[in-house]
């Protein structure tokens, strides 16, 4: 049986309590609000948001990854956009390659500045 992750269960927790006291920002989906450069994302592109949430929701959900990847970045502003970010902090811990495909969707379309 696996455990689910910190992340993933805090995200799960603050969910069910979003659902129970709407707030103003209660009709923008809770990873979003969580994870600054998805919002940023969603922002400019809703739809490609909610692409890259669902990529990340296939990695943390425990699919192996398709090629081997390496947990070392060149590149430190990628760093630094991953460390802020729990949903990406979360998927690059499981499949560090497929996250940072992701990350740089999100740097093409013009996020992360």
């Amino acid at each position: 049986m696996r455990r689910p992750s910190l992340v993933l269960a805090t995200l799960c927790c603050l969910l069910a309590l979003s659902l129970v006291t709407p707030s103003a920002g209660a009709a923008t989906d809770l990873r979003i609000q969580l994870n600054p450069l998805l919002a940023e994302l969603h922002a400019r592109d809703p739809g490609k948001a909610e692409a890259v949430i669902e990529e990340l929701n296939r990695i943390i959900q425990g699919q192996k990854p398709t090629q081997p990847g390496t947990r070392a970045i060149e590149n430190p502003h990628e760093r630094e956009l991953i460390n802020g970010n729990p949903l990406f902090e979360e998927a690059w811990r499981i499949d560090p390659k497929a996250a940072l495909e992701q990350l740089r969707e999100i740097v093409a379309a013009g996020g992360g500045n």
